[in-house]
């Protein structure tokens, strides 16, 4: 009853029409007889892992039917579990030509729970054309995981570029909103660079080539660019955020861009990490002489960014573009001193005395030392 012949060849298409022609009897006979089968003694030959799963899968008919070929890791997982993971085209379209005869109505839950355990997330152009079928939901946050996680000794960045190529759809809805996910891009993988050589490092390494590649193809939408700006507030590690900020650059965006997206920028200096804030402010100063840059609100933002700890470069700049504002325009004078007095707790020399310049420019004496009263015991003798 089990086609043994055509495991050993690994003729997929074969094997699936091999399952489809199987009576109801002969089924059932055959899944049991695939539950106690003994491979090995068979003696297969090698590289028969994905044949023999298929065999099993190909004679189920509901989900009732897989879990009557559970692996051993993880928990609850099947064989279909285990199969969804394979990068091989040829099982792919054994699976899609066995599902399209018997439809499933249960791969939302494989995926959901292939999602759950690192290492066992399936091949996202597996899943893409499940969902071309009908046969998944389409999930932003499920399919960006299932994108971006790249799996040891599977990817190629060639590879990845040609399918993204043929499927602009996958840029459109996976690529272009994956910056609000916690995708799986700071784990070490090993993978293929674009000249087909090894390279084991970190997944963002992978990504920069692809990006890089559809970048110069013209195929990445430049609204990704406002994307990777909304993103910069969120709770990621650092190393997620500087890659945003490297990918942001990659755009070289136009100073018309930075304008439309300027709101984007201010609230990326409210961020918990100092490279966003960094970055924010140095992009603020190559447009805030533009005549429609809003300088009502960066000037609101000083308060928010006179108190952050080891940028002080950076401050130095802020600290540059509000005098500048300032002396362009005077209703900002009264209150200069009091918004930029937050400065005079850090400890650089320069900065203090740059603050104090500042705030004694359009402010009396007294009142410049009544504000300066809070962080007077940590000023240099210079300053006093």
């Amino acid at each position: 009853m089990i086609p043994v012949e055509l495991i050993r060849q690994k003729d997929y298409p074969a094997i699936v029409d091999w399952g489809l022609s199987l009576t109801e009897n002969e089924r059932i006979i055959a899944l049991k007889e695939l539950q106690n089968f003994d491979y090995i003694s068979l003696r297969l030959g090698e590289h028969v892992d994905d044949a023999i799963p298929l065999t099993k899968i190909v004679c189920t008919r509901s989900y009732a039917d897989q879990k009557m070929f559970p692996v051993s890791w993880p928990v609850k997982h099947t064989l279909l579990h285990m199969v969804s993971r394979s990068r091989y085209h040829a099982i792919h379209d054994a699976l899609i030509t066995y599902f399209t005869h018997c439809p499933p109505d249960y791969l939302d839950s494989v995926f959901e729970d292939c999602l759950r355990v690192p290492h066992t997330y399936p091949d996202i152009r597996l899943i893409w054309r499940w969902f071309q079928q009908g046969w998944i939901t389409f999930n932003e946050e499920a399919f960006a995981n299932a994108l971006f996680h790249v799996e040891m000794h599977t990817r190629n960045v060639q590879d990845e570029i040609i399918w993204l190529r043929d499927n602009p759809q996958v840029i459109e809805k996976v690529i272009l909103p994956f910056t609000q996910y916690d995708v799986p891009v700071l784990l070490r993988s090993h993978f293929h660079q674009a000249d087909n050589t090894h390279h084991c490092g970190v997944v963002t390494e992978f990504w920069d080539e692809v990006f890089k590649q559809l970048f110069a193809e013209n195929l990445l939408p430049r609204q990704l660019i406002k994307e990777l700006l909304a993103s910069l507030t969120n709770n990621f590690k650092k190393g997620r955020l500087d890659w945003h900020i490297r990918l942001i650059k990659m755009f070289k965006p136009q100073e018309d861009e930075w304008i439309d997206n300027q709101q984007l920028l201010f609230s990326g200096l409210s961020a918990s990490n100092n490279s966003v804030v960094n970055f924010v402010i140095q992009t603020i100063q190559t447009i805030y002489s533009h005549p429609e840059f809003d300088h009502s609100s960066f000037m609101q933002c000083l308060p928010v960014i006179s108190g952050r700890e080891k940028c002080d470069k950076s401050l130095l700049i802020a600290l540059d573009i509000a005098g500048d504002l300032a002396v362009r325009y005077p209703q900002y004078r009264t209150t200069l001193a009091q918004n930029i007095s937050g400065a005079l707790i850090q400890r650089s020399e320069k900065l203090q005395l740059r603050t104090a310049e500042l705030m004694l420019k359009y402010q009396a004496a007294q009142d410049v030392v009544a504000l300066a009263e809070p962080w007077l015991a940590g000023l240099k003798h210079s300053v006093l």
